[in-house]
């Protein structure tokens, strides 16, 4: 089994790659953390613990930053207010009781710490918790065998013409990743964009009959009005399905200036690779890897 450490900030595909990790068997989840993100600290975390109780879960969670590292928070609108395409009122509680009192980087500094092997962080959303992270306990590194990060384009973007909504959210976080010397493979928005949902493949969930399935059918048909591509499932795809992908080594940097091209990132010919990204992906598969997770739901809850 491999080793995880999950950040994330829920957000719709956000919930449908927790449920696609927490059904995998070849992957062991030491701790779900949450950040800022689509929608604000609090409602991230709220959701967190709605869907691990859902899915009957006991893994630890800690709440992480409420705020991005130098400039305020920005929002869309694309997963609803709630963050769950306002259909969080389905979910029953949010009293989860592995919900932990430390925050997030203190909770991934303790399990990396005791640690006897090497952990994969799969980074889902800002990576304000990562960067922290990796600046508050930097002999901790070696710790970590590799950073599954959806984020970024190269060329593309998504809230501005070359700004992926996470990096766009928190760049200097991002800087103190790209710049980290950890292994990182990135989901940029030139991969997960292939990952995109058709009307054939939503009708396929359509079958699904617990109530976490028909609950998750239903925030993928809202938030495919807006956006089709499943961002985040790729990320945590990489960590159980690498042979799903092809990856090219580059080195990526991002955009800090306070101008139009903030959150921006962009290969620098001729250096030294400091991160692989996805360049290609099976569509077909990563469908049929999300559909069987769904189907497993029943076993798990």
């Amino acid at each position: 089994m491999k080793k995880v450490i999950i950040d994330c900030d829920p957000g719709v595909d956000d919930a449908l790659a927790l449920v696609l990790a927490v059904t995998k068997p070849c992957l062991d989840i030491l701790a779900i953390t949450t950040v800022m993100g689509n929608v604000s600290g609090d409602r991230t975390i709220r959701n967190a613990k709605l869907l691990l109780n859902s899915l009957n879960s006991t893994i630890p969670l800690a709440k992480g930053a409420m705020k991005p590292l130098v400039k305020d928070h920005v929002f869309t609108n694309v997963h609803g207010e709630d963050g769950l395409a306002n259909l969080s009122d389905q979910l029953e509680s949010d009293n989860y009781p592995f919900y932990t009192n430390n925050n997030a980087v203190e909770l991934m500094s303790e399990i990396l710490d005791e640690s006897s092997e090497p952990i994969t962080i799969i980074a889902l959303g800002p990576l304000t918790n990562i960067a922290t992270l990796l600046n508050e306990y930097p002999d901790l590194k070696p710790k970590i065998k590799e950073i599954s990060i959806m984020g970024g384009g190269i060329g593309v973007g998504n809230v501005t013409d070359y700004a992926e909504f996470n990096v766009f959210v928190d760049p200097e976080a991002c800087e103190v990743v790209l710049n980290s010397n950890v292994p990182i493979v990135m989901a940029t928005l030139n991969s997960t964009l292939q990952a995109n949902l058709l009307e054939e493949d939503v009708k396929k969930f359509e079958i699904l009959s617990t109530p976490l399935a028909k609950f998750l059918h239903k925030i993928m048909l809202s938030y495919a009005k807006f956006d089709s591509a499943l961002h985040d499932p790729v990320s945590v795809l990489w960590v159980s399905n690498p042979e799903l992908f092809q990856t090219k080594s580059v080195h990526l940097q991002v955009h800090t200036q306070d101008d139009s091209n903030r959150g921006k990132t962009y290969i620098i010919e001729g250096k030294k690779p400091n991160i692989q990204y996805i360049t290609s992906l099976n569509r077909e598969l990563i469908i049929n890897e999300i559909l069987n997770s769904f189907k497993m739901i029943k076993d798990l809850s």
